[in-house]
């Protein structure tokens, strides 16, 4: 009875380990695996605090590149400040080595009332950034904003966005401030 007791504590253990650290438990099948899932639902976390949240309709693991292709991705970005950035893609690669992520196709970004609208975005994991060499719209709140280039950080929550910049603005009582 000891031993059974023992064996399931052990087990436990490990699946906790597991659960919170997917990548061990993706390592496990070995380098030359490849895992296909229908879907996925995986929470990031940094230090004990959700980072993300990743949803796709297929996976595919693929063990000697160290990446997982998605289909259909969703992802919930949770800042700091409690504001919540949603993202969205017809395709991604999840570099599970660095958690960096690309997606690309219909690329979609919501916050708030404004949208970011390009064909593919690069999130960089340890900088927490999202940026992309692709033309991007950005609408919401009196202005639409277009260019070549893009970047923006989640932790001061400031962009910039360069190359045939347009900008449109809706509202006569916007301020500007010195750059």
């Amino acid at each position: 009875m000891g031993l059974i007791l023992v064996g399931l504590a052990v087990g436990l253990l490990k699946y906790q380990r597991l659960k919170e650290e997917p990548e061990t438990a993706l390592s496990l099948l070995g380098e030359k695996s490849n895992v296909s899932l229908d879907t996925i639902h995986h929470v990031a976390t940094r230090d004990g605090v959700k980072e993300w949240v990743l949803d796709a309709q297929s996976v595919q693991y693929r063990a000697a590149e160290k990446t997982t292709i998605l289909k259909g991705v969703s992802v919930t970005f949770f800042l700091e400040d409690g504001e919540t950035i949603y993202l969205t893609g017809n395709d991604g690669i999840l570099f599970t080595s660095t958690k960096d992520m690309e997606l690309s196709g219909n690329v979609v970004v919501q916050s708030g009332s404004h949208e970011l609208k390009t064909e593919e975005l690069y999130y960089d994991y340890k900088a927490r950034s999202v940026s992309t060499n692709t033309p991007v719209t950005v609408k919401g709140d009196g202005v639409w904003l277009s260019g070549n280039n893009m970047k923006f950080s989640f932790e001061d929550q400031k962009g910039a966005v360069w190359g045939n910049v347009r900008t449109v603005f809706e509202n006569s009582q916007l301020m500007f401030a010195d750059s």
